[in-house]
């Protein structure tokens, strides 16, 4: 079958785009298998949530989230729950990730925080994100 050079030019631009949108999804099927997120019954707690990520987060990613010279802002359009959603904090905390929207060099795992911890920092930022008017 051949393709004519309308249809390769229609299906180029499709492809890039499937390819950039899967390059910023963090979380491919094997490790969402396994990964273990809070339950249906996880509350999320804003102050502690907080207190988390001014711990662990704010060194490199500012203080609410602003960014530094050493981390993005995660108060940023490119990291709206439509484009970053929140398994890909648990998947950048579990596994660390690769340089791709900013120029900071790659992000490492984080230990010593559980999956509920985590829960409480996301649902911080997108608080945060949220008084931003960022959605």
């Amino acid at each position: 079958m051949k393709l004519s050079k309308l249809k390769i030019i229609e299906f180029v631009p499709l492809v890039a785009v499937s390819i950039f949108v899967t390059g910023c999804d963090l979380a491919d099927k094997k490790v969402l298998e396994m990964m273990q997120l809070p339950g249906a019954d996880f509350d999320a707690n804003l102050v502690y949530g907080r207190s988390l990520f001014d711990t662990n987060c704010a060194t490199c990613h500012g203080p609410g989230g602003g960014g530094t010279a050493k981390g993005p802002p995660l108060v940023e359009r490119i990291y709206r729950p439509g484009h970053h959603g929140d398994v890909s904090f648990y998947v950048a905390v579990e596994r660390g990730v690769r340089q791709h929207h900013w120029r900071f060099g790659d992000m490492p795992a984080i230990d010593g925080l559980t999956t509920d911890d985590v829960g409480h920092i996301v649902a911080y930022v997108r608080d945060e994100q949220g008084r931003a008017n960022i959605r």
